[in-house]
């Protein structure tokens, strides 16, 4: 973690613009990295559509020449509008993961649009782990053949009983011994490769989920968020204080991999809602009146970046699922060091 530690200042140093390069170095400093990318596709696409409003038609080349063409006046007020851009889509960057993850302010109607996605995603998870769980089946039969030639029966008899889910007390095996050995082999790597292939999909998008259906979100950022939770077995203060706790205990390496995460986790968080609020901005900006296609370029212009906005999300969804491995691995070098 950077040393937040102020340094005092020197009342002998010059007031020159060394003072003036330090004072906003300090003010650059207190910027997210995350948060750069968002307000430059804020500021860089906003005024491309303000120019092509202004010039009244969709000549992107002539009007990309008007922006560079503009007095170093303007050129400034961007370079200001840029970094206070960073400063305010930095403020909204908690906000927007919580709102992306499914937390709500209390409205009927967001009440009611709430239980309905909930409902949809609990539906939704019961399909795939069903599905997860047939493919599992199919896998033990392609591969049934060729464990017992080359394992132990009571081997085959465990992970035929753990595969079909049958109850404990109706194993064929019961000894506590075979059952560690056998856990400790996977069995999957002489079955199909397909059907493997096929599973193993199954199987990561129902880790996706919650374990519990009473704590599944309605949205997937947040049930992939709260899936990787659940497995620190934390709740409330200690959760939201576990990164901070750690966080100079862990190998630097790790430590890397954790804010490489979270940055691209805030990054990409932020680019939907630029690229949501570009989007509805596009409609009235590319309005041209004159022709008979005017709705033509507001449509395009608005499922481009809509567009954009989806595959942010998207990607904020992967880098969720890289976050949340990172967390399980902190938690386990947290045991290890206990």
């Amino acid at each position: 973690m950077v040393d937040e530690t102020p340094v005092a200042k020197d009342s002998r140093s010059p007031k020159g613009p060394e003072g003036v390069s330090g004072f906003t170095t300090r003010i650059l400093e207190q910027l997210a990295v995350s948060a750069w990318l968002p307000a430059a596709m804020l500021i860089g696409i906003g005024t491309l559509l303000v120019q092509l409003h202004e010039n009244n038609n969709l000549d992107v080349p002539k009007a990309v020449d008007d922006i560079a063409s503009k007095p170093w006046g303007v050129l400034v007020i961007l370079a200001f509008g840029l970094v206070l851009a960073t400063m305010v889509t930095q403020a909204f960057s908690f906000g927007i993961i919580r709102a992306l993850e499914g937390y709500w302010r209390p409205s009927r109607l967001l009440d009611s649009f709430t239980k309905a996605r909930v409902k949809h995603h609990v539906k939704r998870a019961a399909r795939i782990t069903q599905r997860a769980s047939v493919l599992q089946q199919k896998l033990f039969e392609s591969a049934r053949a060729r464990l017992l030639r080359e394992e132990e029966r009571d081997y085959v008899d465990v992970w035929e009983a753990d595969v079909y889910e049958i109850p404990r007390e109706k194993w064929r095996q019961q000894d506590d011994g075979v059952i560690a050995e056998a856990s400790e082999i996977d069995w999957r790597e002489k079955a199909d490769p397909a059907l493997a292939a096929l599973f193993y999909r199954a199987h990561q998008r129902a880790e996706d989920y919650p374990s519990a259906r009473n704590r599944v979100l309605p949205t997937t950022l947040g049930n992939v968020l709260r899936a990787s939770e659940e497995g620190l077995n934390l709740k409330g203060s200690a959760l939201e204080r576990f990164v901070m706790e750690n966080y100079k205990s862990m190998p630097p390496r790790l430590m890397a991999q954790h804010d490489q995460f979270r940055d691209r986790l805030d990054m990409y968080s932020l680019l939907v809602l630029v690229f949501a609020v570009l989007a509805v901005a596009s409609i009235p900006l590319l309005m041209e009146s004159r022709t008979d296609y005017a709705w033509t370029p507001p449509a395009v212009g608005f499922t481009l970046l809509a567009s954009l906005a989806w595959l942010s999300y998207r990607a904020a969804i992967a880098s969720a699922r890289g976050y949340g491995s990172t967390l399980l691995a902190m938690n386990a070098e947290a045991k290890r060091e206990q």
